[in-house]
């Protein structure tokens, strides 16, 4: 049933799902949008075909369909049994979700759903983080040891720390770990650590005397010493395997 099928999850409706822990209705409002053009009957047997076609119970599906109907995601109507499901532009008013990245959704079943939205919303903030760092300029300073900006990483990561995820999401940071594990676990995006040797602000590396005055300040599981210099622990480095797209999502 869904084979071919697509849709696009607009980023602020999976954070809202996640956030929220509404992930199952989120699947469900995602598999109604795959298989219909925002409007399909209800027969006897509907919730026991598309339960299976989630990987849900039956029961599951019925309650987060009473909190769908119940907050405006779907309506029905009574005299021909029939679904609407609301458009991605309505729940985005509604939410008051300002961006306009997308998550294209094409899998054949919901197996890998929660990494799938885990590693949007990883990709989302890494990519944002890197622009506005490099419009800032960000030199930075990390674990009290200044950096340069321009150190070089590999070919398509970027620096991305689960506590700053964490923030942006608005979770703990358990939750943040928990959903980068997810992500990680289907392959969604590949993780590197990340040491570098520190440097002052004119490129040149620190010498072991700022370690000596500055040792209280230091967070001593971040930085090594070594005969080259202070080796510091920076955050884990993140390539996303999963293409984003941006979207503009019109009036109904």
């Amino acid at each position: 049933m869904m084979k071919g099928a697509y849709t696009t999850i607009p980023i602020g409706l999976i954070q809202y799902a996640i956030v929220r822990r509404k992930l199952n209705h989120l699947k469900i409002y995602t598999f109604l949008k795959c298989i219909s053009s925002g409007h399909l009957s209800v027969k006897a047997n509907s919730y026991k075909i598309w339960a299976k076609e989630i990987g849900i119970s039956e029961k599951t599906l019925k309650t987060c369909l009473d909190w769908m109907l119940k907050n405006r995601w779907l309506s029905f109507n009574s005299k021909t049994q029939s679904l609407r499901v609301v458009s991605y532009g309505q729940l985005k008013r509604k939410y008051k979700t300002r961006f306009h990245t997308a998550l294209k959704f094409d899998r054949p079943n919901f197996k890998d759903f929660r990494g799938l939205c885990a590693v949007a919303l990883i990709g989302f903030y890494r990519n944002s983080k890197k622009f506005f760092d490099k419009k800032n300029k960000v030199s930075g300073v990390i674990n009290g040891i200044p950096r340069k900006s321009t150190y070089a990483l590999p070919k398509n990561y970027y620096d991305f720390s689960v506590r700053y995820f964490a923030k942006c999401l608005g979770v703990s940071v358990t939750t943040a770990e928990n959903l980068k594990k997810e992500a990680l676990k289907f392959g969604f995006i590949i993780v590197k650590k990340n040491y570098f040797y520190a440097e002052d602000f004119k490129g040149k590396k620190i010498p072991m005397e700022f370690i000596k005055y500055n040792v209280k300040k230091l967070d001593k599981g971040h930085y090594f010493i070594s005969a080259k210099g202070v080796l510091v622990k920076g955050s884990d480095l993140i390539k996303i395997n999963v293409h984003l797209k941006r979207k503009w999502w019109g009036v109904d």
